[in-house]
């Protein structure tokens, strides 16, 4: 998956997005010949985390309509004038990143970011946003809004954290230990038939396996499944798994495996293989050394904090299986 992609339309426009494309990690294409408006933005969608039109932000729009699907899996798109003067977020302002790309390409090539979120134009704290720098997944992605418009006609929020809060909330946070709140900072999986708060989930949870080699994915599956349900987790705070000897999981010898629970038209907790470092001792010793850690902090004022990781309920035990969170 390429990160970030920009397509042009004319000499002048695939010389800047060639400067972006190096400064930015990403490539950079001319549309005409092989290269078609449509299948680029349509692959784009599928296998990118942010378009770059450098171009009219009409075309951008036009190209994008039909690969549209939800804020919470779109990626960011901005639009570029070929004369550098103007970057405008067209799509997953906040979620995807496109506000702070913008802001990232105003700053490379001299532009103007055109940010136009009620929650950015307003000054206003915008929890999606802040979710995302934290490294967090925010659900239902419909209570956004709901949030977003109590803050925006001048209301507070209320927000529960399962950890202690360190820092000065934003204007408009009402941090509550109890009772009713709007917005809730948990691993836990939402309770059947309640009116849900917006969960805001930090992807911090891992999940040891130990299994005999060759185990079907699908049993790997179910056992994490089952671990997490025990836990009262949601499977959307996991970050990773993996087990101490690489060979016995199906696939590549890389040892570590990603949970990536399902979104529109995916299922949920489907394992897809993720190349994030084999498990070697440094890997291991990193990971015993974050299990001992203290509790973790949430600091509304920051980032990029980090929390600990410790065992959060009992092992799933299921034929041949052990799987610990």
């Amino acid at each position: 998956m390429t990160a970030l992609r920009c397509i042009s339309f004319t000499d002048k426009g695939f010389a800047l997005a060639r400067r972006l494309a190096a400064a930015l990690e990403g490539t950079a294409v001319r549309c005409g010949g092989d290269v078609t408006l449509a299948g680029w933005t349509a692959e784009g969608f599928e296998q990118a985390k942010a378009l770059v039109f450098v171009g009219a932000a009409g075309i951008a729009v036009r190209a994008c309509a039909p690969c549209l699907k939800s804020k919470d899996v779109d990626p960011a798109v901005v639009a570029v004038d070929e004369c550098a003067r103007f970057a405008v977020p067209l799509v997953s302002g906040h979620l995807g990143g496109a506000n702070d790309l913008a802001r990232q390409i105003a700053a490379l090539c001299g532009a103007q970011a055109v940010i136009t979120t009620a929650t950015d134009a307003n000054g206003v704290f915008a929890v999606d946003s802040w979710a995302v720098r934290q490294g967090c997944t925010v659900r239902p992605v419909g209570g956004i809004k709901t949030v977003s418009a109590k803050l925006l006609a001048g209301e507070q929020i209320r927000l529960r954290s399962d950890w202690p809060i360190k820092g000065s909330p934003p204007a408009g946070v009402l941090p509550v230990t109890d009772g009713p709140c709007d917005v809730h900072l948990t691993l836990a999986a939402p309770a059947e038939g309640e009116r849900e708060p917006l969960r805001v989930i930090p992807k911090i949870l891992l999940a040891g396996i130990g299994c005999r080699k060759g185990t079907p994915m699908a049993d790997i599956e179910a056992a994490v499944l089952a671990a997490l349900q025990r836990a009262g987790a949601d499977p959307l705070a996991v970050k990773g798994a993996g087990t101490r000897s690489a060979g016995t999981l199906p696939g590549p010898r890389v040892g570590v495996y990603h949970l990536l629970p399902g979104g529109p038209g995916g299922p949920a907790g489907r394992f897809y293989r993720f190349r994030i470092c084999a498990q070697n001792r440094r890997h291991r010793q990193r990971l015993r050394a974050q299990r001992r850690g203290g509790g973790g902090h949430t600091d509304l004022t920051k980032t990029g904090g980090k929390g600990s990781h410790r065992g959060i309920g009992p092992a799933a035990l299921l034929a041949g299986l052990a799987v610990a969170i």
